[in-house]
């Protein structure tokens, strides 16, 4: 076999071209130049560092302490209210305590040194707010003592005022209260109360005697000095005339129960009187007399029930009639109403000329008006409306003016129909059912007709009232209550504008009715042929008298 051989390559290795190092020379100031400063900067970097770390921990123990502050100041409103110097300082102590054992050395330091300094600064606030809590206590506790000694002093019982004097000065001579404060001021404390019990004594005195203090003004000065002595002088006769007018007060109040007792008992026995049949008899005049001399009744009472027996039929004088109900029309409240009571059922002038049945009538009226000012105000209205039916102002212009051609029989008959209005509210009828029936019974001339300024509504118009009714008398009152309706709806007047002319339309729907019933369908719409007389008509007639000197 052929022997194969491989001869080893002629070629060689490329090691590239050598770098001649002489070239690179570096000078060896250089060197040292480059030491210094690495030197340096390890330097900074070692401040950096410290600096860095002291503002870690500020704001460390900032930390700490910021959330420690929130439970100093809930300690410190605890003991704000305390009274107790060891109770505030435990709550103090414990506030303050703190582990930081687990922070770096330096905020250890910072946290500590903050707290000490501030303990240190609110113990002190601390100590002086228990301190003038106990002293306010302790002021509080004295004066609480000290006043009610005080009210014992005065007091009514005298086992309770000796008591208090004794308890008094043994309070101010033990030692633990003179203590409590400077010996002038405990001295002046204790002038103070004394004073007050001398000036409250001799007030005491003044409002239960006065007299006695004018007649020895001297004595009182010389007690209390010019001033103040005269100021209790001035006190004293205040005190006087208060007393005085307690005593009318006093007598008034009682004659005015005696009054109403006189009055309750009047009416009732001139019911009995006037009703014999009823369910109480009659009084006999023993009775009377014996009602009489015990004071139950007074003389002109009794003169009035001695006629009433004798005489029921006896004629009230119209004018008192009329004056007394011109009172009840302008009375305002229920003490001007007991003093009208007072004057028709006690004096003398009014029951000697006034039948007691009219009386007892209007005694029933004023009785129902002061249980129900509604029924007044009612009553007020449809009086006024039924006098200038009948012609009839009465008053001040009735005096000026004369009769104005009223006869004798228009006043029976004014006088007739005002009393039965009377009689129909006091048993029960309201005013206006009272008016329709009084109205239904007077002379016709004088029965009021739907034109009446009276009667006519203040918020809907009634101008065509005949023609409207004529072709719609069913339905005319209810549509025109119904107009005033919508404009309360719509907010142009008030309920109170509202009631006021149902009122009116109603009244007006009872005046035509009664006009239907008396003068038939045809001629209820006809105007009256002589009409009320109005103010300017009044006026007119008084101004020609007083022009002609009649």
């Amino acid at each position: 076999m052929a022997k194969l051989t491989i001869n080893p390559s002629q070629m060689k290795v490329n090691l590239g071209r050598q770098t001649n190092i002489t070239q690179l020379g570096i000078n060896p100031d250089l060197f040292t130049r480059l030491g210094n400063e690495v030197s340096q900067s390890g330097k900074v970097f070692e401040k950096i560092k410290a600096d860095q770390r002291l503002i870690e921990d500020q704001n460390r123990s900032w930390e700490i302490i910021s959330d420690k502050v929130k439970e100093i100041d809930i300690a410190l409103g605890q003991t704000s209210n305390l009274f107790n110097m060891e109770e505030a300082d435990n709550i103090l102590n414990t506030a303050y305590e703190i582990d930081v054992s687990k922070e770096r050395k330096d905020v250890q330091k910072l946290v500590n040194n903050y707290l000490i300094k501030d303990k240190i600064k609110n113990r002190s606030k601390v100590y002086s707010k228990v301190l003038a809590n106990t002293a306010q206590q302790t002021e509080d506790n004295d004066n609480d003592f000290l006043i009610s000694n005080f009210q014992k002093r005065i007091s009514n019982i005298a086992v309770d005022r000796a008591t208090a004097d004794k308890d008094f000065e043994s309070w101010f001579n033990n030692p633990i209260n003179k203590a409590k404060r400077p010996l002038k001021e405990h001295n002046k404390l204790k002038q103070k109360f004394e004073v007050l019990y001398l000036e409250a004594v001799n007030n005491l005195k003044i409002e239960s005697d006065p007299f006695s203090a004018l007649l020895d003004p001297d004595e009182i000065k010389k007690k209390f000095g010019p001033q103040k002595g005269e100021m209790y002088l001035a006190k004293a006769r205040n005190q006087v005339m208060k007393d005085f007018d307690a005593l009318f007060l006093l007598e008034d109040k009682v004659i005015k129960e005696r009054e109403f007792r006189q009055i309750s008992l009047f009416s009732e026995l001139a019911n009995r009187a006037a009703n014999p049949g009823g369910e109480a008899p009659a009084p006999t005049f023993l009775e009377l007399e014996d009602l009489k001399d015990s004071g139950s009744i007074n003389q002109a009472q009794y003169s009035a029930l001695i006629n009433l027996l004798m005489d029921d039929e006896k004629v009230s004088d119209g004018e008192l009639i009329n004056i007394i109900n011109n009172q009840l029309v302008i009375a305002e409240n229920s003490n001007e109403l007991e003093d009208l009571q007072s004057v028709s059922s006690s004096t003398k002038e009014f029951l000697e000329n006034v039948n007691v049945k009219d009386i007892s009538v209007i005694n029933k009226l004023i009785e129902t008006f002061k249980k129900d000012p509604t029924k007044h105000e009612d009553y007020k209205k449809t009086y006024s409306i039924l006098r200038a039916n009948l012609n009839d102002l009465g008053g001040v212009m009735d005096v000026l003016a004369g009769s104005g051609g009223i006869t004798p029989a228009d006043k029976i008959e004014t006088t007739d129909a005002l009393a039965r209005f009377n009689s129909y509210v006091v048993n029960g009828l309201p005013p206006e059912s009272a008016y329709i029936k009084v109205i239904s019974t007077i002379t016709k001339e004088k029965i009021p007709d739907v034109y009446s300024a009276n009667l006519k509504p203040l918020y809907t118009s009634i101008d065509d009232i005949k023609t409207a009714i004529q072709k719609n008398p069913d339905n005319y009152f209810n549509n025109k209550i119904a107009e005033v309706a919508q404009k309360l709806s719509r907010g142009d007047i008030t309920p109170d504008d509202f009631f006021e002319d149902v009122e009116r339309m109603d009244m007006l729907r009872n005046v035509y009715n009664v006009r239907v019933k008396i003068f038939g369908a045809n001629k209820a719409l006809e105007p009256k042929q002589a009409d009320d007389m109005n103010l300017m008509e009044l006026f007119k007639i008084v101004n020609d008298k007083i022009q002609t000197g009649n």
